[in-house]
């Protein structure tokens, strides 16, 4: 275990440190793994490229400085040369990785509340599959009001009064929904 000053040589570059480890620590593994530092810099200036000059700039210098720091420090190096692909490959993220994983493993049905980080999950699976009877990334549904504090208890296995139904377009998903659900469950 080699221990690194990852606080101290970040500080050196910018006010708050937790903000610069992780350009630091590539610049790092660019010098382990023998890579070609103006790559990383053109990735670098791609990925932030959005952002203020000055952003592409300290992540540079972060950069570099942490790969002068593994040359100076490390007395290891390792080479893995590229081979040419044989076989098709994906190249995905995280979350698409997570939808291709539902739809690979044959789901019949997959809920998910639309926030990040699961949103490019859902909205991936509502294009790239075909299997769902419905989709909605934005439910329209409304919950029932709780009950008052001043109205009698019910006996024991009656039913709660509820409010007059409405036909609304979501009330008429949601009943086409557990339609579908039950006919795909119990049946």
């Amino acid at each position: 275990m080699i221990e690194m000053p990852l606080e101290k040589e970040c500080r050196a570059l910018m006010t708050d440190a937790r903000r610069g480890k992780n350009m630091f620590v590539l610049g790092m593994l660019c010098s382990i793994y023998s890579f070609d530092l103006q790559l990383a810099r053109d990735q670098v200036a791609l990925t932030f490229g959005k952002k203020d000059r000055a952003v592409i700039e300290t992540n540079v210098k972060l950069l570099e400085a942490g790969f002068a720091w593994g040359e100076a420090n490390l007395d290891f190096k390792y080479v893995i040369p590229a081979k040419k692909v044989t076989i098709p490959q994906v190249v995905t993220n995280g979350n698409t990785a997570i939808a291709l994983g539902v739809l690979a493993s044959g789901m019949d049905i997959c809920a998910m509340y639309p926030i990040t980080p699961a949103t490019s999950a859902s909205h991936y699976l509502s294009t790239a599959s075909r299997r769902w009877a419905a989709w909605s990334t934005r439910p329209r549904t409304r919950s029932r009001p709780a009950p008052s504090r001043s109205a009698p208890p019910t006996p024991a296995g009656a039913r709660s009064p509820s409010p007059p139904a409405r036909a609304t377009r979501s009330s008429r998903r949601a009943s086409a929904w557990r339609s579908w659900q039950r006919s795909r469950w119990w049946s």
